[in-house]
């Protein structure tokens, strides 16, 4: 069989893309950065051809690739610059791409075919079971992903599968992190379980899914001291509207440790001004869990309520103040708010394995609580989380060390 030319190569992946989805916008970025490539083979004067070693020079001499991933800091145009040249190495392996979400959601018929029934059912007894529309958005993601891998290979759906394409599938999936690859795999063997025992397929194939062993809790959560909060705190221009809004959200991240999903969901109704408490159901959980409205917290709400929102018909508290008024879109979207203020505050925590965001502030509150001589169970409880198991996550640091990060959090009483 000839040998593709990397510009052959590109245009195959380029129309596969294309089948699966995927914006004229990303195609097109994708072509540049193959182009660029080939440029580069063209400038060693070598052939117009895909080899793994001369990838692994260009990649390292233009982005030393791969040392610039090891603490996933890396710029989004060196990212897809990387993945662009690492899709040829895909399809030269596998016959395929790695199939990657697309911004536009696709609909389940369209990549699940005559089958569609199958997955709706095994999602909506999803929701049935318990599992939060978090757990349910992720099987669907991993079933998507699978019947897309399906579709490259022109295989028209689970009755087709076999061993080897198990086997094959769970390769491509290498250089993913080990824990995304393991809840890939497991709602996939659980989704097939689901298909046996309903006697929509013969044979049990489940069993055949390879297993990847998960490594929980591998990063530790930047540690914040007493002086560090209060430096970002004072940190904030709040005589601006932004300001107002951007220093009520630490408040409420600070002070109780909410969940930044919660916080960025949090609704007017949500806030009873008459009880002072603040109420409503864990977007994670779904448990209900209730907040004193501290007075510093109270007067931080109120401010942002009565001079920092705009005036505008929204059920939530907090909006994103760029362009025309809309609340966030996920607590993910409060990142950007945190870490611009550590910026604007010199606060830096680059510490090598450190998580840095909203839910390193949740975890000092943890650890203020149990300092306190809080025990486990009841800081469970304040938190929010539904098991002790749950809750022990937060204490895997050295308590005695992290009594002087202690604050006050007078006020706060089991939910």
């Amino acid at each position: 069989m000839q040998q593709k030319t990397v510009g052959e190569l590109r245009d195959i992946i380029a129309a596969d893309l294309k089948r699966i989805g995927f914006a004229e916008a990303s195609i097109d970025t994708f072509k540049t950065c193959v182009n660029k490539f080939r440029k580069y083979l063209a400038g060693k004067g070598l052939p117009d051809y895909y080899a793994g070693h001369i990838a692994a020079e260009y990649l390292k001499s233009k982005y030393d690739y791969p040392a610039c991933m090891a603490d996933g800091k890396i710029a989004g145009y060196t990212r897809v610059n990387i993945l662009s040249v690492n899709r040829l190495a895909e399809y030269g392996l596998y016959g395929a791409v790695k199939v990657r979400d697309c911004k536009k959601k696709r609909s389940i018929g369209t990549w699940a075919g005559e089958e569609e029934p199958w997955v709706k059912e095994f999602l909506a007894l999803d929701r049935k079971t318990g599992n939060s529309k978090a757990t349910t958005a992720v099987r669907y993601s991993a079933l998507q992903h699978f019947y897309e891998y399906l579709l490259f290979h022109n295989i028209t759906g689970v009755r087709e599968v076999t061993v080897e394409i198990l086997s094959d599938y769970a390769t491509s999936r290498e250089g993913y992190s080990i824990n995304y690859v393991y809840l890939l795999l497991r709602d996939i063997r659980t989704y097939l379980g689901y298909l046996f025992s309903q006697g929509y397929i013969k044979n049990d194939i489940s069993r055949s899914v390879p297993q990847v062993r998960s490594r929980q809790n591998l990063n530790m959560p930047a540690l914040w001291s007493e002086d560090e909060l209060r430096q970002l705190l004072d940190s904030i221009d709040r005589g601006n509207a932004t300001g107002k809004r951007n220093y009520a959200i630490l408040m409420l991240l600070i002070q109780y440790g909410i969940r930044a999903s919660d916080v960025a969901g949090l609704k007017l109704e949500h806030l009873n001004w008459q009880l002072k408490t603040i109420e409503f159901a864990q977007h994670k959980t779904g448990k209900k869990v209730s907040y004193p409205i501290l007075d510093d917290v109270g007067w931080a709400l109120i401010e942002y309520l009565r001079d920092g929102r705009p005036n505008i018909e929204n059920p939530y508290v907090f909006l994103i103040h760029v362009g025309v008024p809309k609340e966030f879109n996920s607590g993910g979207s409060l990142c950007s708010v945190l870490l611009r203020q550590m910026k604007l505050a010199g606060l830096r925590k680059e510490a090598p394995r450190t998580s840095i965001g909203p839910h390193s502030l949740r975890h000092a509150v943890a650890r203020r609580l149990v300092s306190q001589n809080v025990d486990v169970e009841t800081a469970a409880n304040i938190l929010g989380d539904t098991t002790l198991k749950a809750a022990s996550i937060y204490l895997r640091s050295d308590i005695d060390g992290l009594r002087e990060c202690a604050l006050s959090i007078e006020g706060v009483s089991v939910c």
